[in-house]
């Protein structure tokens, strides 16, 4: 009877000890089932798209102007190309023609007086000052004030302010509008690439960045900027494109935060703490750091995954 209860009290002990080993080996080892942190690697932020369209250098466009007359000669025709300072037509003004026609009558009766007087001489003298002047209105030639193609609007127009011609510099280029929040991604001689309309690219670079706001005088609340880049010349006017302009920015999520100024950055298999700078941005789960981060690095995405 002894023997059993030996036999019976050794099977327990030995029952127990190997439930405790067992124990003691699974709960050292990770557990499989662990969710992994999900992770962010470091990059630029993806580059922003901004529309451009193909535009002349320089234009210009001249209006009637019924004060001088109506327009008498035409020295160009259409799509021809003009130099600055060529002839481009003529006003004749029948009312200038009226005075001076009255103003030589009045002369001619003077100068046939049979005895002149002194007064009559000086009004003589007076009249033809006046016709001189009045000749020099007579006939006002228009010239180019730029260089470029020609494009007739109007030959005849017979209301004051009407158009009657464009003319457009030959050389091209793409303007583009950037807001003030933009602008500092671009730079002069900043090489960028550029899309067309049949999906095909190719690089441009930053001709002009003008420096003053085109809507400086409005109450708009972002301020905009005209950017000038090279083109292909086989484009024609008014073509539009599409502007890849890179951000040489990083930009996180918030919940990578891990304290107000850090993240968590993944060494070894191991999440190590790291200060960063950075600003926030106008969207409230986004933020762009400045300071302590490294293209390629990873960190965690949301800290309250680390345990």
């Amino acid at each position: 009877m002894s023997k059993k209860i030996i036999i019976t009290t050794v099977s327990l002990i030995l029952v127990t000890l190997l439930g405790v080993g067992i124990y003691g080996l699974v709960a050292n080892q990770p557990t499989s089932a662990q969710t992994p942190v999900e992770t962010i690697t470091i990059q630029h932020s993806p580059p922003i798209s901004v529309n451009g369209r193909q535009e002349p250098t320089d234009s210009t466009t001249l209006k009637y102007d019924a004060t001088k007359g109506h327009i008498h000669d035409w020295y160009v025709t259409n799509n021809s190309s003009v130099k600055a300072g060529d002839k481009l037509f003529e006003y004749y003004n029948p009312a200038i023609e009226q005075q001076i026609t009255h103003k030589q009558r009045q002369l001619s009766t003077l100068v046939h007086m049979p005895k002149p007087t002194k007064e009559s001489k000086a009004t003589s003298d007076t009249l033809q000052a006046e016709i001189d002047e009045l000749q020099t209105h007579l006939r006002t030639q228009v010239t180019a004030p730029i260089s470029g193609k020609l494009t007739l609007t109007n030959e005849h127009p017979s209301k004051a302010g009407e158009p009657i011609l464009s003319i457009y510099s030959e050389h091209k280029v793409i303007k583009l509008t950037l807001n003030e929040e933009e602008l500092p991604l671009i730079k002069e001689q900043q090489t960028l690439t550029i899309h067309d309309q049949q999906h095909q690219t190719f690089k441009s670079k930053v001709q002009q960045v003008n420096a003053f706001p085109q809507n400086y005088q409005s109450k708009a609340r972002t301020s905009t900027y005209e950017v000038q880049l090279s083109t292909k010349a086989r484009y024609p006017v008014g073509t539009h494109f599409s502007i890849e302009i890179p951000k040489q920015t990083i930009q996180i999520p918030t919940s990578a935060l891990y304290k107000k100024d850090s993240v968590l950055v993944k060494r070894n298999n191991r999440f190590i703490e790291r200060k960063i700078k950075y600003y926030k941005t106008v969207k409230h789960n986004e933020i762009i750091v400045t300071e302590g981060l490294n293209i390629n690095e990873k960190i965690a995405k949301n800290t309250k995954d680390v345990a």
